[in-house]
């Protein structure tokens, strides 16, 4: 069970993203603590844009990469082990 669970494409996908996202996190919050430092005596509501750019990026940086795994390791419909 635990074999054909760990096999599993979606799973695999889930996975890699995980592991992926830890480095994506810290790149994000590291490009935005350098705009913080540039921006510093910028408008809040600049200030405020950039944090909102990271926290999408956050999102849907992860997002893309779960997508490029899925499709690289595509399910086959109708296929039975």
């Amino acid at each position: 069970m635990n074999e054909l669970l760990a096999s599993h494409p979606l799973l695999t996908a889930l996975g890699w993203t995980l592991i992926h996202f830890v480095w994506q996190a810290c790149v994000v919050g590291f490009v935005s603590a350098i705009c913080l430092v540039i921006l510093r005596s910028a408008k809040p509501q600049l200030r405020y844009a950039v944090l909102n750019i990271a926290m999408l990026g956050a999102v849907f940086w992860p997002l893309q990469t779960f997508v490029q795994h899925w499709q690289a390791n595509p399910v086959a419909i109708g296929t039975q082990s």
